[in-house]
């Protein structure tokens, strides 16, 4: 190998080196991971299965839908993708009142604001440190 195809080589790592970190630094890094990763599972799982998917049992449906508000409160969007394809999901969130009734919640002005994840810790860590 001559030096020449040596400093092609390395200043081609450089340059992809710098484009890699900057799309980290930018967020778009992950952001792309994630869009790759919905895809290869949109691949991989065959669309003559995707109507004969198992029922997802009430309980981890609730489980799902409080951790997809708090993704999208959260702007995780791609993370979300994620999880509703991983898990078979209805693409439809459930809404607000069907999910505070599901857990037993009742919603606040104050609370409403915010994902029922954060009241549910909130009022948890209360009930924890009361003697």
């Amino acid at each position: 190998m001559t030096r020449a195809n040596l400093r092609l080589m390395a200043s081609e790592d450089e340059f992809l080196n710098a484009i890699r970190e900057n799309l980290h630094k930018s967020g778009k890094l992950s952001k792309i991971k994630a869009e790759l990763k919905t895809e290869i599972m949109k691949v991989l799982e065959p669309e003559s299965n995707s109507n004969s998917k198992p029922e997802i049992p009430s309980e981890t449906l609730i489980i799902n839908e409080l951790i997809r508000e708090f993704l999208t409160w959260n702007g995780y969007h791609y993370t979300t993708s994620v999880l509703v394809a991983e898990s078979g999901m209805p693409v439809e969130p459930l809404d607000r009142t069907s999910l505070t009734r599901s857990v037993g919640v009742s919603d606040s002005t104050w609370a409403s604001e915010l994902p029922l994840l954060y009241s549910m810790v909130s009022t948890f860590k209360k009930l924890v440190q009361q003697p």
